[in-house]
């Protein structure tokens, strides 16, 4: 599965196009998805959208996730966990959104999610039918998480040099780290009910790169500079 994504009014993320195929490698649907409220970013920068596109886009792909909202179905429930607030962005589209601030946090809250609480404090009994999570002990070890990279950008953008004490961690550190993630995966999966579908995917590697690219064309826009 593949997603784009937009800002629309209220600073709020909603999907702009869908692509998923199954393991045969059919598609099973590819198509443009039209927000409900008015996009004021197509994120073209990044994105595959772009206004021109909209423009011909006259209705919501039947097979899109408008037809199959909130998260999976008419009706269905769903969890966002995440690290730090997840109901502030994205994990408004869930039922219920989790925060943690670590993997062993996630690890647990997606047992809490899938199974649900013996007390419903925040999931009712008998959980919910679709759970996203994302872990970010890897990522914030090795300082790809927003907030560290901009900090870094930001740094750089200051002084006009790299920040000397941009240094991946350890092969062994790094190593411990892998392990650790693995680990949360795999006590993911032996927590889970019977015919419970699992999918493990990972990002697109180091974003460090592309996010001064970003902001050398935020600053090109600014000043009006090629």
């Amino acid at each position: 599965m593949d997603c784009e994504m937009c800002t629309v009014h209220g600073g709020e993320a909603a999907l702009t196009c869908i692509s998923l195929v199954n393991w045969g490698g059919e598609v099973v649907t590819d198509g443009l998805v039209k927000p409900d409220k008015p996009i004021i970013d197509y994120l073209t920068r990044v994105a595959s959208t772009s206004e021109s596109i909209f423009k011909r886009l006259s209705r919501t792909p039947k097979k899109g996730p408008r037809d199959t909202a909130p998260l999976g179905g008419q009706g269905k429930t769903g969890a966002i966990i995440d690290h730090g607030a997840p109901e502030k962005n994205y994990g408004q589209m869930g039922s219920f959104g989790i925060d943690c601030n670590t993997d062993s946090e996630v690890d647990d809250a997606i047992q809490r999610a899938v199974n649900g609480e013996p007390d419903g404090a925040t999931v009712p009994g008998g959980g919910v039918e679709f759970t996203w999570a994302r872990m970010r002990d890897l990522e914030n070890a090795r300082c790809w998480s927003n907030t560290q990279r901009y900090e870094l950008i930001q740094m750089e953008n200051l002084t006009g040099q790299p920040d000397e004490n941009e240094t991946e961690p350890s092969r062994s550190k790094l190593a411990e780290m892998v392990a650790t993630t693995v680990s949360c995966i795999k006590q993911v999966h032996e927590s889970l009910p019977p015919c419970t579908l699992l999918v493990v995917y990972s990002g697109t590697g180091d974003p460090r790169d592309l996010a001064r690219l970003q902001q050398m064309h935020a600053s090109s826009d600014v000043f009006g500079t090629p």
